[in-house]
């Protein structure tokens, strides 16, 4: 059975030594997977909860270090800084990678950096393990088999993103002014309920309203990056070494939002959420996520995220919408076998409903929808 914690977080702006405001507070929950790592996730829960023989605790260590879009570092306990740390079981302990027959990393067995808001010990070299550690923001697949994944944010992912956009130097520092400190930990004695946890309504809402404005922002920068990108394409501006690599990234960065949006506690809640802003910012980065899977030829997801899309209460969606999802995915059912006659018939069908969409964008599209209609049906000769 896995173990559940919590680190509550605070954002302090230290104007001198004698005053301190807070920005921020907020709690995050952590489960901890210590069905596969148990000797990890022992040393992170008993630093939580302070139960151990030397007393060693995260409370009131710093996140000292954040690199953007990537990961944040903390854990500390003896410096504070990132030169030290120490734990339950000394100054380090072993790793705990499972290998298969040839020596290589099992990735079935090891829990992968594959994915955003996971928690990862931090090393100086094989087995070397402390009480320092990073939560991912990214995934950073760079890190699989160096550091041993142990547990995932399941409550406070906003928290992550708050904490994410905070001013930094380049090597990761914060400015001198801002502050990160963990002021309280521990744990839970059975499976964390998130029933029972009390949360302030008003305070809550805003945090929402605000995490959905740095979302959209997120994608606008996104789709300046993309359309540069094509532009200088177009006009041989620089060379674009692989071009799949770039959708790839783009592709990313939407999965992450997504993951936000299903994921985060706050999000989840009806009480909490402005439903026309929330659907306005999922929709605009599936369709990116959509049209960029569409350029690496990714047929077979365009088509399952474009079902997805269209199972959206129809009043979150503008006609424009519908005729960007419905184009890529009628183009994609006859991309992926053009002798098919089902895919073929398919994709004619899904052509239907564009044409029953009696608005302008429509129209403006017509003379394209006709070239494609005249392909499907040369195709559909031919089988």
């Amino acid at each position: 059975m896995n173990k559940y914690c919590f680190l509550e977080i605070v954002i302090l702006d230290k104007n001198n030594n004698e005053n301190r405001n807070i920005l921020y507070k907020n709690k995050i929950i952590i489960e901890l997977f210590y069905n596969t790592v148990p000797k990890t996730v022992d040393n992170f829960y008993s630093l939580c909860n302070g139960n151990n023989i030397k007393n060693l605790s995260y409370k009131n260590n710093n996140i000292f270090r954040i690199v953007k879009d990537s990961f944040m570092q903390c854990g500390d306990i003896i410096n504070n800084n990132g030169t030290s740390g120490e734990s339950i079981y000394g100054k380090k302990f072993d790793d705990e990678f499972f290998y298969d027959e040839d020596g290589d990393l099992d990735i079935e067995k090891n829990y992968l950096h594959d994915e955003s808001f996971l928690l990862s010990m931090v090393n100086n070299g094989p087995n070397t393990n402390n009480s320092q550690f990073i939560i991912t923001i990214e995934s950073l697949p760079h890190l699989n088999g160096c550091n041993i994944v142990f547990g995932k944010i399941v409550k406070g992912i906003s928290t992550l993103l708050i904490i994410n956009s905070m001013p930094t130097y380049d090597n990761g520092k914060l400015y001198g002014n801002i502050e990160i400190k963990i002021i309280n930990c521990g744990s839970f004695q059975n499976n964390y309920n998130y029933d029972n946890e009390k949360i302030n309504i008003d305070y809550e809402i805003s945090l929402c309203n605000q995490i959905l404005i740095n979302i959209s922002n997120k994608i606008k920068n996104v789709c300046k990056d993309l359309k540069k990108n094509i532009e200088a394409k177009l006009n041989n501006e620089r060379k674009i070494d692989n071009n799949d690599n770039y959708y790839k990234i783009i592709i990313q960065k939407c999965e992450n939002i997504d993951k936000i949006l299903y994921n985060d506690f706050n999000f989840i809640n009806d009480k909490l959420i402005d439903k026309n802003n929330y659907y306005k910012i999922k929709v605009a980065a599936c369709i990116l996520k959509i049209i960029c899977k569409y350029k690496i030829a990714d047929y077979k997801n365009v088509i399952l995220d474009a079902n997805i899309l269209l199972e959206i209460p129809e009043k979150y969606l503008t006609d424009k919408n519908k005729l960007q999802i419905l184009f890529y995915k009628f183009k994609s059912l006859y991309k992926i076998d053009s002798k098919n006659e089902k895919l073929l018939i398919n994709s004619k069908n899904v052509l239907e409903e564009i044409y029953f969409m009696n608005n302008n964008d429509v129209k403006m599209f017509m003379r394209e929808l006709k070239k494609e209609e005249e392909k499907i049906n040369n195709l559909l000769l031919k089988v």
